[in-house]
């Protein structure tokens, strides 16, 4: 199923400073390749977690949703362990992230709460087919794949870092333009930066 030329919305889980730091020089240091990444790719594009992309729901019902799941649940470790090659619709680089039992329990709970008032989810985010990860790339040419291969050996994986919020997004595919709509701390309190 392919969502192209049509908006939709995400659920995104938020990478502490550091996480969020790591990924933006990793983009830049693939930027500097050649490899189109990150703000390159998405205008406000920002390093994340991709839990659920669907259409339908009502975008103020959805964010109420989001906002009642971020706010029982605390910062959780994230250990990003290798990057991978997707060759779904084109090819797609990303950090792989460990699915450890409470970010997969935190998909499923996303997944039940925004498939019940969504009208088309993409299939990739649900619960069976999930890999987590946080897209380096989406526009990857055959090209690119060896200066994505040596840019992974040289970095220093696994990394460790936090999911610290959630945030509603709506993509506009047509313009390739991400817009937040609203972030969501863990706690229901407090900054992202803690």
């Amino acid at each position: 199923m392919t969502f192209r030329l049509l908006r939709t919305y995400a659920v995104i889980g938020l990478f502490d400073k550091q996480g969020e730091r790591f990924i933006t020089a990793l983009w830049e240091r693939l930027g500097e390749a050649g490899i189109p990444c990150g703000v390159q790719e998405y205008r406000g594009a920002r390093p994340h977690v991709t839990f659920s992309i669907f259409t339908g729901c009502g975008k103020e019902r959805a964010i109420a949703t989001v906002a009642g799941i971020a706010k029982d649940l605390r910062p959780m470790r994230l250990e990003l362990d290798r990057i991978g090659l997707f060759a779904i619709e084109g090819l797609s680089a990303f950090l792989g992230i460990t699915p450890t039992r409470p970010l997969l329990a935190l998909h499923r709970r996303i997944d039940a709460a925004t498939g019940s008032c969504a009208d088309r989810s993409v299939p990739y985010y649900r619960p069976e087919r999930w890999i987590p990860h946080c897209t380096l790339s989406t526009a990857l040419q055959k090209q690119h794949v060896p200066a994505i291969r040596r840019i992974g050996k040289e970095l220093s994986l696994p990394r460790r870092f936090r999911l610290c919020g959630l945030g509603f997004t709506e993509l506009d595919h047509e313009r390739q333009r991400w817009s937040y709509e609203r972030d969501f701390p863990f706690g229901g309190q407090g900054s992202l930066s803690e």
